[in-house]
């Protein structure tokens, strides 16, 4: 009797247990595939997004490139204007133009691609006051300043109008004169052209920065 007993309570514990899993199992088992499913549709968008910010960096990074080659080109234009190269320049004009650009140094001047031509930036140009008339391209004259009670070597830079816009980085004076052979620290007036930019800093103050294009004079 007591073995009979036993034998049907295992018996009654199987059939409990295999209806509970035909009753549970199921939903276990959609459970399971829900999860799985969120996890796969999570990590394709995950995927999606990544792509997309890949895709606008290599956009971004394109536009910043041609935005770097058009200002190279516009530099190589002027450096072109300068010493008379109107070949090059009506190239460029046309958009047919596939040589070599002018490298940007980490101030943000670029290289001379023309041995005749020496290209510096305006020093002092902010002690000099409002030069907004004077923005754009300019032609005038560097001249010695051997009054000058900081640098004996210093060289002003002036418009045409006589309007001093400032000098020759200090460190670049034995270059230039170098450069238009000259070790005369009284020389005559140099022509030269130049531009002037304006800008804004930070906090919105007004500034200028500017270059001159110095051009070898062919010897006599």
């Amino acid at each position: 009797m007591g073995y009979a007993f036993i034998i049907l309570a295992l018996l009654a514990i199987v059939v409990w247990a295999l209806n509970f899993g035909r009753k549970h199992g199921p939903q276990k088992t959609q459970l399971v595939e829900s999860i799985e499913r969120e996890q796969r549709e999570e990590q394709e968008r995950i995927e999606r997004e990544n792509r997309e910010r890949e895709r606008q960096a290599a956009e971004t990074a394109k536009l910043i490139k041609e935005a770097e080659r058009t200002v190279a080109m516009i530099d190589l234009m002027n450096q072109a204007k300068a010493v008379g190269d109107n070949d090059t320049v009506d190239i460029i004009m046309k958009n047919l133009y596939h040589g070599d650009l002018p490298t940007q140094y980490a101030d943000g001047s670029y290289q001379s691609m023309y041995p005749e031509l020496m290209i510096v930036k305006i020093a002092g140009i902010n002690y000099r006051g409002n030069l907004s008339a004077y923005v754009g391209k300019f032609k005038g004259i560097m001249k010695p300043e051997p009054t000058n009670e900081y640098d004996q070597k210093a060289i002003m830079i002036k418009c045409e109008d006589g309007k001093h816009l400032g000098y020759v980085p200090e460190d670049e004076t034995d270059d230039v004169r170098a450069f238009i052979k000259t070790a005369d620290v009284d020389f005559k007036p140099y022509r030269i052209q130049g531009e002037i930019n304006e800008g804004e800093d930070g906090e919105g103050k007004k500034y200028f920065y500017g270059r001159i294009y110095i051009v070898k004079k062919e010897e006599e």
